[in-house]
């Protein structure tokens, strides 16, 4: 594919429904079952058009299912609870989720994601502060942020953090763990539905839920957010794809500070006796 092809180029792409004569009925339409709930893969292999994908291995493919995590509507905040504003210093490519912890459900809601492109981050940081005030009027924030935006060159005098943190007007908190240990956190929030009784819930809700609005973090969860070929056996080395690792990069960071392992936010109204094990690789109901 050419993003902007010369007079000498050309863009081709093969539709499958072009091929139903010799593939088949059964094939084509395996194709358009199976990937219709996911927009991006279903672009790259039914309609045959271009979209940023990964190779290698799904890191949540065993916990992540688009029509349980994603939510049918817009999600609400609650302007009476405080947002989470999670920060990743890509070097050209900064990242920011937006999640909040909600005390009424016990779910972690992911409302808002933003990549930066080949921007440094007082400028990003600044746009996404007028694009958040905007978004969410009166909201409080809790700020998180890459520790790795600590790090100094020897010519600057500031770092990453502290710039961010100047046109925040306010601190981030950081922490250190291995990549392990988060993917981990998330991947238990992900096989978890909370019980019954959750003050104004109906049925099952999932522990961590996604706004259909941010596409991109859904499509990392997905298949975006890969295991490098070149790991070791039962080694997580997730690969550098320049987007979706900076998206499930904020998840990580601040999924891994609202909560610990095989710990659980029970919602108001649901006794702790209600809570079960989780069952490996099943939800709970």
């Amino acid at each position: 594919y050419v993003d902007d092809p010369g007079p000498n180029h050309y863009n081709i792409h093969f539709p499958l429904e072009d091929n139903r004569p010799n593939l088949g009925d059964e094939y084509v339409d395996g194709v358009i079952n199976d990937y219709k709930h996911s927009p991006t893969l279903f672009k790259k292999l039914y309609l045959g058009q271009y979209c940023h994908t990964v190779d290698g291995t799904a890191i949540f493919k065993d916990r992540f299912r688009r029509r349980v995590h994603v939510s049918a509507e817009p999600l609400k905040w609650d302007p009476n609870q405080k947002m989470v504003g999670v920060w990743d210093f890509g070097f050209v490519h900064p990242c920011l989720l937006v999640l909040q912890d909600d005390d009424r459900t016990g779910q972690i809601k992911v409302l808002m994601g933003k990549l930066g492109e080949r921007e440094m981050i007082e400028k990003f940081g600044s746009r996404m502060k007028s694009l958040l005030h905007r978004r969410f009027p009166g909201a409080k924030w809790r700020w998180i942020a890459d520790i790795a935006g600590k790090r100094r060159t020897a010519n600057a005098a500031k770092s990453e953090l502290d710039i961010l943190e100047g046109v925040l007007g306010g601190r981030c908190e950081t922490t250190y763990s291995k990549i392990e240990y988060g993917i981990s956190i998330i991947n238990e929030q992900l096989a978890v539905m909370l019980p019954k009784g959750a003050e104004g819930v109906n049925g099952s809700i999932p522990a961590l839920i996604f706004d259909p609005s941010v596409t991109e973090m859904i499509d990392a969860m997905e298949h975006g957010y890969v295991n490098d070929e070149k790991a070791k056996k039962d080694q997580i080395k997730p690969k550098q794809d320049a987007k979706y690792e900076h998206y499930a990069d904020c998840l990580r960071y601040g999924v891994q500070k609202l909560r610990k392992l095989t710990t659980q936010k029970v919602p108001r109204n649901v006794e702790r006796t209600q809570w079960r094990e989780m069952s490996h690789g099943a939800f709970i109901e």
